[in-house]
């Protein structure tokens, strides 16, 4: 688990999972790529489906993120 949301501008194209406090698009949840990092939000790049989708999500909004293991 990340405990420190500072360190994810150091994480830029780390695969990641994170859980959301108020669901954006209809997702609680996602598995994704950081693409970028600053002190408010971060974007991460997942697939739906077939498709690759980015996602900018707001630090505030974030309950849990952590390491994930791409398959």
């Amino acid at each position: 688990e990340i405990r420190d949301l500072n360190e994810l501008k150091n994480l830029k194209g780390t695969y990641i999972y994170a859980r959301f406090k108020e669901p954006i698009n209809n997702l609680v949840d996602i598995n994704g790529t950081i693409c970028e990092a600053d002190d408010s939000q971060i974007t991460v790049q997942y697939k739906e489906k077939t498709r690759n989708k980015e996602l900018k999500i707001e630090l505030q909004n974030i309950a849990m993120i952590r390491h994930a293991v791409k398959f």
